[in-house]
């Protein structure tokens, strides 16, 4: 847990007489800076995070650690001049650091209390006697740098017992795991194994030594059973024992030189991954199956928008009558076009006519700013617009070829309908999609047509075609679930429901149609909520945004649907790369599942090795779903999109996300957190950082910081501001309007917050988690 404040300690002063080892100046530095190393700590649970006070029983499983593993710790502690306990808690150390994914770990840490001692004793009454640790493990370090360390911090922890006088009974709020080591003779509250204030995990280490000549050392880790499991236990047991290993056989090891893993973990790890590959038939461009079905089903309804309906038949020769009209002004394979429609049938016609010339589609939302737009346009080198005539005029695309579909239909509507020869492969450009980037300007991942082929045959196989037979299609073409939306029912003989906004679903043409929603969990919610959703709707699929079993059960108590799909994507894999099943009978926590056709997943440390199931890593994608790289953005591609060398000299190009997971013993994959500041908001993927430098860049403000704060199921950006002296006539709504002609609409705070400063930490870095409540701030009267 993080200190943020020093109510839980005070230390007195010592009489003049007093032997300690270290002198009182020190030993209140070293808890200074002990303190602000203090950082929460997450291990693997149950349910995620470990929480102090729960219902579960306190349960013990006791690991043998062999006697030549002690022999050899015993040398070693000879070697480095500390001892057994300094050795074993360095092997504890890297055990919380491996299964939290932190180079920075908080601990309790045990002390012994000297019974004879009494002025100085801890009264603890019936709670465990543990003073927080904060260690951290430097990259480079070989197990003697860390012992070393180690050793003076247990050292000056001990002292600092003798110091301290306030009341320990809250301690144990600071930290999640425990640290013992307890010789024979030492009975102390301290083991009470019928503790019921005991963390949620405490790592005992009992030495007998002293009392025989045979010398062994056993592990008792005591647990709540509601928190950890026992199989999650055992392999705790198996990472202590393999890391006293190996710093009883070389201290001058470096920590992260070695692989952690399981024969149990590499096996299922490796058949994973394998289970995920699929053969699928070859298709030079993703519009061919929609060609395909259309000479099937000519009269099938294809696409509805308010009162006007096509079918295949029509948006097929239609689409082909604007390929060939594009291929005249040259579009081909890796030729962009620009296109910025309000949603229609003639927008989805934009789209197929651009794919079936052979270029790739650069999307404009008419609603971004022109900035923005104009941004976009010019990374990626986008010439040509397609467009109609309100829009052109609004949004002033001058020095490119605009093409006004509304105006130039009649000429459009000239030439030849049927299908056009395919000049694309695979390998080629079939559109970009923008994502908010934290230099403060967008960055667009190039997606090629072999990528989205694969994701219309995995569709058809996970969801069938009687789901796919009606889709509603409510997101932006910007979005990237725009792709399934659009292209996988009218590859498989399904019905595109275009809408405006998802909301519209109650009125719309077509509503009878829909059989599956696609969208963002708040977005269901309200519809459901409304009592929105279509009676013939039974199923949807939702992304962007974290799933909770509470938000479940809300949308399956007020519509009859019976699956929903929980997705999890990346812009930069092709919408979606992994997808759970949950229906409205099952029960039990809500994961991001397991990999899609043809994607293969890592959960990667620090320094990019695998990590054991069960512990926290980043997640790194691969597969054929990964992107062609970020447009003309070679430092940002080669930064997130790495080649990486197994211990197998496999090699395997990967994109690193950002999200921190983990593997449950099931193979599905649970979602914790992003390691950056970068959220989603309604299904958007926002960097923080674009909306600070763009606000920062205002001329009355000095500094600013935003935050995504949430309160129940609800999100909302808050921005806090320190307004430049003499600026105080600027007002939030001027800010928001500023921000309004860069940035698009979901990426505006909700409050813009005024602060007299930024809080800070003791080393001077911004404290987020010490940002007061939007609402607790008002905004400085403005004086004349």
């Amino acid at each position: 847990m993080k200190i943020n404040n020093n109510d839980f300690f005070s230390i007195e002063h010592l009489p003049v007489d007093t032997d300690n080892v270290y002198p009182l100046s020190s030993v209140q530095a070293f808890w200074d800076e002990n303190r602000h190393q203090m950082t929460e700590t997450l291990i693997m649970s149950n349910s995620g995070k470990l929480s102090k006070r729960s219902g579960g029983k306190i349960q013990k499983e006791e690991i043998n650690i062999p006697q030549e593993v002690y022999n050899s710790l015993s040398d070693a502690a000879r070697k480095s001049a500390t001892n057994i306990e300094t050795l074993l808690f360095v092997a504890h150390c890297k055990v919380v650091s491996l299964l939290s994914g932190q180079s920075t770990i908080a601990t309790g840490m045990g002390i012994e209390t000297q019974r004879s001692s009494v002025e100085h004793q801890i009264d603890m009454g019936n709670h465990a006697q543990f003073l927080p640790l904060a260690i951290t493990l430097g990259p480079l370090e070989t197990w003697n740098d860390i012992a070393l360390r180690v050793h003076e911090k247990i050292g000056m922890i001990k002292e600092l017992k003798t110091l301290i006088t306030s009341d320990l009974k809250d301690i144990n709020r600071l930290f999640d795991v425990n640290f013992a080591y307890v010789e024979h003779d030492f009975k102390n509250e301290l083991l009470s194994e019928d503790n019921d204030e005991s963390n949620s995990l405490t790592v005992k280490f009992h030495s007998n030594s002293t009392i025989s000549s045979f010398n062994d050392i056993k592990c008792l880790i005591q647990y709540r059973d509601d928190q950890i499991t026992k199989d999650q236990v055992i392999a705790l047991g198996y990472y202590y024992s393999r890391i006293l290993e190996s710093i009883g056989k070389d201290l001058l090891t470096i920590h992260t030189n070695s692989n952690w893993l399981t024969i149990n973990d590499e096996k299922l790890l490796s058949e994973w991954n394998n289970l995920t590959i699929k053969e699928f038939p070859l298709k030079n461009n993703l519009l061919q199956l929609f060609e395909e079905q259309a000479q099937r089903t000519p009269n099938q309804i294809a696409s509805i928008n308010k009162n006007e309906s096509l079918t295949y038949q029509e948006l097929n020769e239609r689409s082909n009558q604007l390929a060939r009209y594009l291929r005249n002004l040259g579009v081909g394979p890796e030729f962009l076009v620009g296109i910025c429609m309000k949603r229609s049938n003639l927008m989805l016609i934009g789209l197929l006519g651009i794919l079936k010339a052979g270029g790739g589609y650069v999307p404009l939302d008419p609603n971004y700013p022109k900035e923005r737009l104009h941004h976009m346009l010019d990374d990626a080198n986008v010439e040509m617009i397609l467009t109609d005539n309100l829009l052109s005029e609004q949004l002033s695309f001058d020095g490119r070829k605009i093409i006004k579909l509304d105006v130039e239909w009649p000429i459009i509507a000239s030439f030849e309908c049927t299908n056009l020869e395919c000049q694309t492969i695979s390998s080629n450009v079939a559109y970009l999609v923008f994502t908010s980037g934290s230099t403060g300007l967008p960055k667009a991942a190039v997606i090629e047509h072999g990528s989205v082929i694969e994701l219309m045959y995995w569709a058809k196989d996970e969801f069938g075609l009687e789901t796919l037979s009606g889709v509603l299609a409510s997101s932006s073409i910007c979005f990237d679930m725009s792709i399934f939306e659009l292209y996988v029912p009218l590859s498989w003989g399904g019905t595109v429901i275009i809408v405006d906004d998802i909301l519209q679903v109650r009125n719309t043409e077509g509503r009878e149609k829909i059989s599956l929603l696609s969208t963002v969990p708040s977005a269901l919610c309200t519809l459901a909520e409304l009592g929105w959703v279509p009676d013939n709707t039974r199923a949807a699929l939702l992304a962007g945004e974290p799933l909770s079993r509470q938000v479940t059960t809300r949308i399956f108590n007020s519509t009859k649907l019976e699956k929903i799909w929980n997705a999890y994507g990346l812009s930069e894999d092709t919408t979606y790369t992994t997808v759970s099943l949950i229906k409205r009978e099952l029960e039990g926590p809500i994961t991001i599942g397991k990999p899609i056709a043809n994607r293969q997943l890592y959960v990667l440390d620090e320094y990019q090795r695998e990590v054991p199931i069960g512990v926290m890593g980043e997640l790194y994608v691969a597969g054929n779903g990964l992107a062609r790289a970020y447009i003309n953005r070679p430092e940002l591609t080669a930064d997130r999109f790495l080649l990486k060398i197994f211990n197998d000299n496999k090699k395997v190009r990967m994109y690193r996300t950002g999200d921190l997971v983990r593997y449950r013993s099931d193979g599905t994959l649970e979602y914790i957190a992003r390691k950056d500041h970068q959220i989603k908001l309604r299904g958007h993927r926002i960097e923080l950082g674009e909306i600070e430098i763009t606000l920062g860049a205002h001329k009355a403000v000095e500094q600013c910081v935003v935050v995504c704060r949430t309160e129940g199921e609800d999100k909302r950006l808050i921005a806090y501001v320190v307004i430049k002296e003499g600026n105080i006539n600027v007002s939030p709504h001027q800010l928001k309007e500023y921000l309004s002609g860069n940035l698009p609409e979901w990426m505006i705070p909700a409050m813009i917050v005024w602060l007299e400063k930024l809080p800070t930490t003791s080393h001077g870095k911004l404290d987020r988690k010490a940002l007061p409540a939007p609402e607790r701030c008002s905004w400085p009267v403005a004086t004349n």
